[in-house]
């Protein structure tokens, strides 16, 4: 939780987005918004998963021709996404919290330094079996990895959308694959950090 969701995190901060949409291939919105157009209403759709505003923070945006940007399906669907990330942040912080007193009462206390080694090693070994696990699903059949992300953490088909949406439109399926793999790459990169950290807690 702790390494995965912080790479989650780091993704939801204003640069992945421009990032993102200035990549040479990044595929262009068929049905015109411009790169401005998507870095605009990008940033105020990720601002509304971390204020405390409800869905009309969303709701009230508009084209310029006054027609509502987001349709009910997508507003349902952003409230839903809003809900799993404000719970999601929660049990992240619980759990940097947990880590964090584990390693304060285990370590100096030679009988269970070896225990908290041991524990960080079997995390480490399973967080790394998951990640490579879940990153070859996403190069085999990312479509299939992405639907089966929704039913996980999603109900009903609120997810599903037109490709005229504009969420589809702002977050199209190029920006997520890279982000998924950007998050499994790097986790499994910082669980090796774990695992030298793992293996140097020793019993004096």
């Amino acid at each position: 939780m702790v390494l995965t969701v912080t790479n989650v995190r780091v993704l939801m901060l204003p640069w992945f987005l421009p990032f993102e949409y200035n990549l040479p291939n990044f595929p262009d919105d068929y049905y015109g918004f411009t790169k401005e157009d998507r870095l605009h209403y990008g940033q105020i759709s990720l601002d509304y998963l971390f204020n405390d505003e409800g869905i009309e923070f969303l709701g009230d945006l508009t084209f310029p021709d006054g027609s509502q940007f987001y349709n009910e399906r997508e507003l349902i669907h952003m409230e839903d996404v809003k809900v799993v990330t404000t719970w999601t942040m929660r049990v992240w912080l619980v759990s940097i919290v947990l880590l964090i007193v584990a390693l304060i009462t285990m370590y100096p206390r030679n009988e269970t330094r070896a225990l908290l080694g041991k524990g960080l090693r079997g995390g480490v070994l399973f967080l790394g079996a998951v990640i490579l696990g879940l990153i070859a699903f996403m190069l085999i059949d990312f479509d299939a990895f992405f639907t089966a992300f929704h039913r996980i953490f999603f109900e009903g088909d609120s997810w599903l959308f037109r490709y005229d949406d504009s969420l589809i439109r702002l977050y199209p399926i190029k920006l997520w694959s890279d982000a998924f793999i950007i998050i499994g790459v790097a986790t499994f990169l910082e669980s090796l950090g774990f695992l030298w950290l793992a293996n140097k807690i020793r019993p004096n």
